[in-house]
């Protein structure tokens, strides 16, 4: 057999090590309006671990180490705008909207109209993440850490409680998960998505 090509450089299993849950300290990437699919306004909250965070850069490590064509960026939540009413806010919606206000500077205030979205861009923010278990395509249950709220920074750094993993309601087993098979060489700022 010949040595691959990339055999020095390519990961081992157990490398790469899972986003802790708990409290985190992010940085925004950016944040887009968009509709549900049902039609209901919201926005997405595109995130890094900040570097100041226990585990900086945390998803931007995990991008480039991916070597799938397909991959995508994994820190990012949905966030609708109105209650099922659709007249009153969201308490999510308001709570990442003070959260984000708490954790930067009192001259940081958001920019309602056009330049909402731009202006979280490089702001920080405190996230809650839980161990949450989902159905893999080939119909083993595995885990996931994901985040379900948001904080300010301060209440992050002064702790927060470590909530209840979600497991699914079913009978099977749950697998460990799988590290990525190798990394590829980073990719210029310009091949992120945002």
């Amino acid at each position: 057999m010949q040595k691959p090509n990339d055999f020095d450089t390519a990961r081992e299993y157990g490398e790469q090590k899972a986003l802790e849950p708990g409290g985190h300290i992010l940085r925004i990437l950016k944040v887009e309006e968009m509709t549900s699919s049902t039609g209901k306004p919201m926005i997405v909250i595109n995130y890094d671990t900040a570097d100041k965070d226990r585990q900086p850069k945390y998803f931007k490590q995990r991008y480039d180490a991916d070597t799938r064509a397909d991959k995508k960026w994994g820190g990012r939540i949905w966030q609708l705008v109105y209650n099922d009413d659709g007249n009153t806010t969201n308490s999510g919606f308001k709570t990442f909207i003070t959260s984000v206000e708490k954790s930067n500077s009192s001259k940081f205030k958001v920019k309602w109209g056009d330049g909402f979205c731009d202006c979280f861009k490089d702001t920080l923010v405190g996230g809650v993440f839980r161990r949450e278990q989902f159905e893999t395509r080939e119909g083993k249950l595995a885990w996931a850490v994901k985040c379900i709220g948001f904080r300010s920074v301060a209440a992050i750094e002064e702790g927060v409680d470590v909530p209840a993993d979600k497991p699914l309601k079913t009978n099977k087993t749950a697998t460990a998960p799988t590290p990525q098979d190798a990394v590829a060489a980073p990719p210029d700022d310009d091949d992120y998505p945002f």
